[in-house]
C-alpha cells in the first residue's frame, strides 16, 4: 500500500492505518485496530480491497457493523 498508493498521494503518514493480516494473534490485532478506530472517533474514508479496491463513504460505514469478527473457515 505504501509503495503503490501512499507514496503517490498527498497524505500524512500518521493518517494511514493498515490492519496487519499477518499478525500472530489475529483476534488481538483486530481488537487493536478497532481501538484505534474508536480513539479517533470513527472512520472518515475507508479504502480497502485486494484486486478491486472500494471507497466507502461515512454514510455506508454508519450502516455497517464495524465490530471485528474472524471468519472461522479462514482461520
Amino acid at each position: 500500500m505504501h509503495k503503490h498508493l501512499f507514496a503517490h498521494i498527498d497524505i500524512d503518514p500518521k493518517n494511514v492505518h493498515i490492519l496487519d493480516g499477518n499478525a500472530a494473534n489475529l483476534e488481538a490485532e483486530c481488537a487493536r485496530y478497532e481501538g484505534e478506530i474508536k480513539k479517533v472517533g470513527g472512520i472518515e474514508l475507508f479504502l480497502g480491497g485486494r484486486l478491486s479496491p472500494e471507497i466507502v463513504s461515512q454514510q455506508a460505514l454508519d450502516q455497517m457493523d464495524t465490530s471485528h469478527s474472524m471468519n472461522q473457515e479462514a482461520a
